[in-house]
């Protein structure tokens, strides 16, 4: 696949709803979605040749951060466009001031996280829960 065309940009909230329900809550409306504090994250797209592939929000507090919600198109998984998301997030954060970033995701998406340069917080307490890890990363200064 051609990601030469892959664009990614800061949206309003309503543009991450459509593909956060196609991925997780398929039978359910776009409102069953959000996320409490939804309206005040920061949201990232991802698009190729003008669709969108990818989101990912961003909760801020003080100098760290949460990710939640990634959420790419299952016709476009395996292709990498969540990783570079992901790296485009993590690059402007780092240019806010942002120092950490931590994110609870499913443990199939570990190897994604991991190649990345996340790690497991809070390594030798109960990082893992049913199914999810709970991973950090410290953003360059």
């Amino acid at each position: 696949m051609d990601h030469s065309h892959i664009t990614i940009e800061q949206v309003a909230h309503p543009v991450v709803m459509y593909l956060r329900q196609k991925v997780f809550c398929p039978d359910e409306s776009p409102a069953a979605c959000m996320q409490t504090g939804d309206e005040h994250a920061l949201h990232f797209a991802a698009f190729l040749h003008d669709q969108l592939v990818a989101v990912v929000s961003v909760f801020i507090d003080g100098s760290s951060a949460q990710l939640s919600q990634l959420a790419t198109d299952p016709e476009f998984r395996g292709q990498r466009i969540g990783s570079q998301l992901i790296q485009y997030v993590q690059n402007e954060l780092a240019r806010h001031g942002i120092t950490h970033l931590v994110c609870k995701i499913s443990k199939a998406l570990g190897p994604l996280f991991f190649r990345l340069g996340f790690t497991l917080q809070n390594k030798g307490q109960n990082s893992e829960e049913e199914g999810y890890l709970s991973v950090e990363y410290w953003l360059a200064q």
